[in-house]
């Protein structure tokens, strides 16, 4: 049977793929059509109709494009290859896949690879080793990258990339000046080594053949923002928690979030698309005014490529690293000699800021800027952000908003602009007066997005929506929401491709939607019309618009600061006078919950009356409490004295939370939990020490009112809370550990939907009522037969709107993982992708706290279960830090410090200069 031609085109349609050409002209492999039709974040694959190729090969080839699977099409046969399953493939009938294409798209969807070296982490050993070897040349950081381009640049060539023949490398790979000196100071035999081990790479026993032009053809977004996220971020902090200086071109005015290649792919087709007359446009300037290493402006090359355009082109790109310029010419320099040509083609790229150098104007400008809130703009920046906003408007503006200013300013007329920025941007009130500035006129939003999967970002948990201005109107204002799930991001970008004018539609699992924005509405209004979530989500039974913040403030647990000094557990309250005793309250803690009931409290000092603190001097302490003071606060006066955030007077509390003692919290949980992991406050207690306290909204509080209404519905979530359908809810929103637990932080439930029922009435009722006594059974009377559990999670589900439950992901815990305590876990699960300083700064107070409770075998089982070399050095650092002043509690402190010492020289990095002073 002779190949179909037109088989790849229908499959891109089908599904809403992005077609690229797997090999470019010249590179032989065979007379098979091959290409890479491009998906989200799971859906990606090559694909070659025909036979004409060696199989052995196709791991390679989807490895080095950084896609999972290869998908040969022939003889009415398909195969599938998955790269870390070399020489098995998995045979369909092309029958079979006719008949149901969407089934066989599923199966590419969720037949994961089960690998994490990936050619990305391969490119980033090079890296490392790289930077390694310029700094045992004794030469400075900044060395780093030409050095990398340069093999990259040999590498592409096929050359021996030392010494004197880096001098016949391309020059249309536009290396940066002094390049090649650099690699020649390097040692010649190291280079060698590293270069041929980055050629042949055995992953997990399969042997991979790295291929450097499909590297940086098909994953050069991936790998090259990669290496930028390593340099900007620079060394880790030493054991002071110092950190080195960073170069002036480094240094960064707001956070860089690196754009995922599917985001900027979907973005720069929907620009161009709102283009009027593209395809007669005889020259196109296309810009990106904070470019890093330009994937934006390569997407958007490739989506000129499929759209077949004729004319030239300019690609202009500004940004203030310098290292990003470098990446940006290398790349963009390898692809215009794929397509068009240079004839054709002419690259524009300079280190410059975009808030206060002129930016030459443009047709098209994509763009992820860089993200940073009020508060943490540098306040040198402050008067230039203010000034490029004007005064027309109220709020507190993100840098980003700034950048979009600029880059509307500097749109030509018909321009299109398209741009990543935070969600708050989008839903803000406050910024409503500048969403209509720049969405005025006969310029317009026709399309915005709103993306809740707080983890598209590889180094940053944030929510993020997109947005497209432009003027044409034969285009229709798209409105796209894309919820959490599996992939409801690649769900929604696939549609957009295949969506045509005048549809409207949402997912049928539930996981994005797509309208058109109703023309009455004003121009600051990005977010109106948007379809509401499908009936298909897990909360489809919620009828009422509520959300948990609606019902519940999610409070953290207080922090005292010196638990030794504050928290007392056991019989030692009871050893106080009678008078000192007062001045004590209980307090629930994660230790004190387990499988859904409270075991036990601890008491703490709580100088407190009301809001305001019960002591303002030292005599008036000592006359209140002074067996109290002699025993426990003096004798831990310095630590008090030392406290991070230290309140006013040395024996308050670092943060009280007031709030628990205004209202009880109902019901408190772990900060993080699974099934099992909430308890009901059914106690006079009303502090938490560590966890989370549900306390009711001032309105919620008055619906349930004191009676029995209040105590049934405080039954029934409880037993809520506990249920496994319950945390597939939370699954929508909060990140997970590889214990299966969920981060139960304010920010991640508050907008969860979520019933209300104490406004339960008839059958709903009546559920309630079967649900808060089955609770109690399982809970209060200690139930935990299978039936009675079996009824609970019925009636959870029947509430919630899910008629079946699911069946059970099954996630394995490494073996490495068993007994790890679950406050380490999210260190661990983040990896070398790292965790944000809030969350190293709780680890660091909360390791204090452990310690000053002598927990030490759980701490020191934490130490001899961390690995350092798959860990960010920020996170086995604070590991560190957070135990070196206890260390002779720890039997296992001295045995990781030593392989965080070997992990940091694997890197290249000073380890003796981090380390100093761990050895004497």
């Amino acid at each position: 049977m002779p190949p179909d031609p037109g088989l790849i085109a229908r499959l891109a349609s089908r599904h809403g793929l992005a077609r690229s050409p797997l090999f470019r002209s010249g590179e032989a492999h065979g007379n098979a059509e091959q290409e890479i039709l491009l998906d989200g974040a799971l859906g990606s694959f090559a694909v070659s109709v025909g036979r004409d190729f060696d199989p052995d090969e196709v791991s390679s080839w989807v490895w080095s494009s950084n896609v999972p699977h290869h998908v040969a099409i022939y003889d009415g046969k398909v195969d599938v290859v998955r790269w870390d399953a070399r020489g098995k493939a998995q045979r369909f009938s092309l029958d079979s896949v006719d008949r149901d294409p969407d089934a066989f798209y599923e199966h590419l969807r969720l037949d994961r690879v089960r690998d994490d070296r990936t050619i990305v982490a391969h490119s980033m050993d090079l890296f490392r080793k790289v930077r390694a070897l310029v700094h045992h040349a004794g030469l400075e950081d900044d060395a780093s990258m030409p050095a990398y381009l340069a093999l990259l640049g040999a590498l592409l060539d096929d050359r021996d990339p030392v010494g004197t023949d880096l001098g016949t490398i391309r020059s249309d790979y536009a290396l940066p000046d002094g390049a090649e000196d650099i690699v020649g100071s390097l040692r010649r035999t190291s280079v060698e080594a590293l270069v041929e081990e980055f050629r042949v790479r055995r992953t997990t026993g399969v042997g991979l053949r790295a291929l450097p032009k499909l590297a940086v053809r098909h994953a050069s977004g991936a790998i090259f923002q990669e290496a930028h996220h390593r340099l900007v971020t620079g060394p880790g902090p030493d054991l002071f928690g110092d950190i080195p200086a960073m170069p002036a071109a480094r240094a960064k005015r707001g956070v860089v979030h690196f754009t995922p290649p599917a985001l900027a792919r979907s973005l720069s087709e929907q620009a161009l698309e709102r283009f009027a007359g593209l395809s007669a446009v005889e020259r196109l300037v296309v810009a990106d005014v904070a470019c890093g290493s330009g994937a934006f402006l390569v997407e958007a090359l490739r989506a000129l490529e499929r759209m077949a355009f004729r004319g030239r082109i300019v690609l202009v790109g500004r940004d203030t690293s310098r290292s990003a310029i470098d990446m940006a010419r290398f790349v963009l320099h390898v692809a215009v000699g794929e397509w068009p040509g240079h004839g054709r083609c002419t690259i524009d790229l300079a280190v410059a800021d975009s808030l206060r150098e002129s930016l030459p104007p443009a047709d098209i400008i994509v763009m992820n800027p860089p993200f940073a809130a009020w508060q943490y703009i540098p306040e040198a920046e402050r008067p230039r952000v203010r000034e490029i906003l004007g005064k027309g408007y109220r709020g507190r503006p993100d840098l980003g908003m700034a950048f979009v200013q600029r880059a509307v300013e500097a749109l030509k007329s018909g321009g299109v602009l398209a741009a990543i920025l935070p969600a708050n941007v989008f839903e803000a009130a406050s910024l409503a007066g500048w969403r209509g500035h720049v969405a005025a006129g006969s310029r317009r939003a026709t399309l915005t997005a709103l993306f809740d999967d707080q983890r598209l970002f590889t180094h940053a948990m944030v929510r993020i929506g997109a947005l497209i201005l432009s003027d044409d109107v034969g285009v229709d204002d798209v409105r796209v929401r894309a919820w959490t799930g599996t992939d409801g991001t690649g769900d929604a970008l696939r549609a957009l491709r295949r969506r045509r004018s005048g549809e409207v539609y949402s997912s049928d699992g539930a996981s994005f939607s797509i309208a058109l924005s109703a023309s009455d509405l004003p121009a600051s209004d990005w977010t109106g019309n948007s379809a509401p979530r499908p009936a298909t989500t897990a909360a489809r039974g919620i009828a009422e618009a509520t959300k948990l913040g609606d019902l519940f403030r999610v409070v953290q647990g207080i922090r005292t600061g010196c638990n030794p000094a504050f928290v007392l557990r056991g019989d030692a309250v009871e050893r106080l006078p009678a008078k000192e005793r007062r001045w004590f309250q209980p307090a629930f803690d994660t230790r004190d919950i387990d499988e859904g009931v409270a075991t036990s409290y601890a008491m703490v000092f709580y100088p407190y009356e009301g809001d305001q603190p019960a002591f303002t001097s030292e005599k008036a302490l000592t006359s209140a409490v002074p067996y109290y003071c002699e025993h426990y606060l003096r004798p831990n006066l310095d630590k008090l004295t030392s406290r991070s955030g230290a309140p006013g007077n040395w024996w308050q509390l670092t943060k009280p939370r007031p709030i628990f003692l205004r209202r009880k919290p109902l019901l408190v949980s772990k900060y993080f939990a699974g099934p099992g992991g909430c308890i009901l406050n059914d106690t006079p207690v009303c502090l938490v020490l560590q966890g989370q306290g549900w306390v009711p909204t001032d309105a919620f509080d008055a619906e349930m009112g004191d009676g029995p209404e209040r105590r049934l519905a405080a039954a029934a979530y409880h037993a809520l809370l506990n249920s496994e359908a319950f945390f597939d809810l939370v699954s929508e929103n909060a990140p997970r550990t590889h214990g299966g637990q969920r981060d139960m932080s304010k920010r991640y439930l508050d907008g969860l939907p979520f019933p209300n029922l104490a406004r339960a009435s008839g059958e709903r009722l009546n559920l309630v009522r079967k649900l808060a006594d089955a609770g109690r059974r399982r809970y209060q009377e200690g139930r935990g037969d299978a039936e009675t559990i079996a009824v609970v999670e019925e009636l959870c589900r029947s509430i919630l709107g899910i008629a079946t439950a699911p069946e059970p992901e099954l996630v394995p815990v490494p073996e490495a993982k068993a007994g790890m305590p679950e406050w380490a876990v999210p260190f661990v699960d983040a990896g070398m992708q790292g965790t944000d300083s809030d969350s190293r700064i709780a680890l660091y107070m909360l390791l204090t706290d452990l310690a000053e409770d002598g927990r030490y075998k759980e701490i020191d089982a934490a130490l001899g279960l961390v690995d350092p070399p798959s860990l960010a050095e920020t996170s086995f650092l604070t590991f560190l830090r957070g135990t070196y002043g206890f260390r002779e509690q720890l039997l296992n402190w001295t045995a990781y410090r030593d392989r965080v010492r070997d992990a940091l020289r694997d890197r290249g990095a000073p380890a003796e200069r981090i380390l100093a002073g761990l050895y004497e």
